[in-house]
């Protein structure tokens, strides 16, 4: 599909201390700026993401990978629902809404959770009436991240990329080697860009 114009990865339910979705946090001063922000986006940026559901905080909270998908799926809900609630249906919501999950170590079953969610998706489609492709956005786990020997980090965040990219990941952040040890420095930045081009260029 069309590649969108820019994204605002909204996140206002995840909750990253728990791992959970707190729906509540949907007041209605929240509501009101969500719909603004997704009716500025239908006027004045055509294609632009919105709001971002993600089930990241629920996986470096150590949930599973069901765990982690029903998050994304319910705080993809949520935000339909909140839409409706202002006026948006979920034909025109759906469309402004990012999908987001890790990628780990574990190369097939990142595979198959990333396909697994564009299938949830397809689904949440068919129940609410919307017909809009998810949009995928992937990080790589830092859960994940070895602190005593942060080198090995370089192989693990190598291979939770190459499972984003084979499960159809629309954007992919890797993280630097040296995440688990604080802000990273010019080196590890890099070799996380490089990480990026060397699997685009193998692919």
């Amino acid at each position: 599909g069309e590649r969108p114009a820019c994204g605002f990865g909204v996140d206002t339910i995840s909750n990253a201390a728990t791992g959970r979705i707190d729906a509540s946090r949907l007041t209605n001063d929240n509501l009101a700026w969500e719909a603004g922000m997704v009716g500025f986006a239908l006027e004045s940026a055509p294609g632009a993401m919105v709001l971002r559901a993600s089930g990241l905080a629920c996986h470096e909270a150590g949930g599973s990978e069901a765990q982690e998908l029903s998050a994304m799926l319910a705080a993809a809900t949520a935000y339909l629902r909140a839409g409706e609630a202002c006026q948006i249906s979920p034909r025109d919501m759906a469309p402004r809404i990012e999908i987001e999950l890790a990628a780990d170590a574990e190369l097939f079953l990142s595979i198959a959770k990333l396909r697994a969610a564009r299938l949830l998706w397809a689904r949440l489609g068919e129940e609410c009436g919307f017909e809009s492709p998810a949009r995928l956005a992937v990080q790589t786990s830092a859960r994940m991240m070895c602190v005593s020997d942060p080198q090995t980090n370089m192989v693990r965040s190598c291979v939770a990329a190459l499972a984003a990219g084979i499960g159809g990941a629309d954007a992919v952040t890797i993280l630097p080697f040296t995440h688990a040890l604080g802000q990273p420095d010019a080196y590890a930045c890099r070799i996380a860009r490089n990480t990026a081009h060397l699997l685009h260029e193998e692919a």
